[in-house]
Formats: C-alpha cells, sequence, structure tokens
C-alpha cells in the first residue's frame, strides 16, 4: 500500500528539506518501506549524499500542501533524531527514522530500499476527513 507521509532529510548546507512522499509500505512500515523519489527531487539528491532520512506519518495537512509546492515557511517544529543525523517533526504522529540500503537510479523515478532503524510513537493518527483528503489531493 502507498501511505501518505513527509520525510525530511539533510541539505547539503546541514538545513532541512521537507517533503511530501507516498512510499510503498507492507502492513508494518517498521519492517522496511519502498522510496520512488523523481530524479530532479531534492529529497533524492539528499538520499544519494547520505542515505539517511526520516519518514513521517502526520495529520498536518497543511504541512502536506506546503510541502507540495515549495519549502514550508516557517519550517514546522522538529528534533534531533535518535540514530541518524537528521531531524523529526515534533507534531508528528510517528516517525521512522531510516537509512537506505539499495538504491537503483536508472529510472525518471528511482527506487529506493529503506531499512527502519528507530520507530518513535508520538499520538495517534486518527486519519483524514474528506476535507483534508481534499488538501491533500490538491497539493
Amino acid at each position: 500500500m502507498i501511505l501518505e507521509s513527509i520525510v525530511t532529510t539533510l541539505n547539503d548546507d546541514g538545513s532541512l528539506n521537507v517533503s511530501p512522499m507516498g512510499p510503498q509500505v507492507d502492513d508494518d512500515p517498521s519492517c522496511g518501506f519502498e522510496l520512488r523519489p523523481f530524479e530532479t527531487s531534492q529529497t533524492l539528491h539528499n538520499l544519494l549524499a547520505r542515505p539517511q532520512g526520516v519518514l513521517h506519518v502526520t495529520d498536518d495537512v497543511l504541512l502536506f500542501a506546503h510541502a507540495a509546492i515549495g519549502r514550508p515557511d516557517p519550517l514546522p517544529p522538529t528534533h534531533a533524531a535518535e540514530t541518524l543525523p537528521g531531524q523529526i517533526i515534533s507534531n508528528a504522529c510517528r516517525a521512522y527514522e531510516f537509512e537506505v540500503t539499495f538504491a537503483d537510479t536508472t529510472a525518471q523515478r528511482a527506487t529506493l530500499q529503506c531499512r527502519v532503524t528507530r520507530l518513535h510513537r508520538m499520538r495517534d493518527f486518527f486519519g483524514f476527513n474528506r476535507g483534508k483528503n481534499a488538501v491533500i489531493e490538491a497539493a
């Protein structure tokens, strides 16, 4: 299944990149997942340079919308990841620190296999209502 989520990575200058992404996951994302970023994306550049990031499950639709159309300003509040250099969005429901274990960049969309190194459960995820779904689809 595809899980609507937000991925944070670090840019070359150490600043935070926030990107909406729909990884392919099995029933339990903590077992690993597959990212499919476009070859021109900052997220792919960052993950090839430093193969680590944080996948967030969140119900913050404004963050999805802002990240989809450009860099969110201001950036959401974050705190340091525990197992890798990176940032966790503080108001997310869950966060999966991950490392890329395999990368295939031969197609327009790369395929990145990711292994979860740490799971954080901050609060319950209650899902999206029709209005929130509409915002995510429009973005």
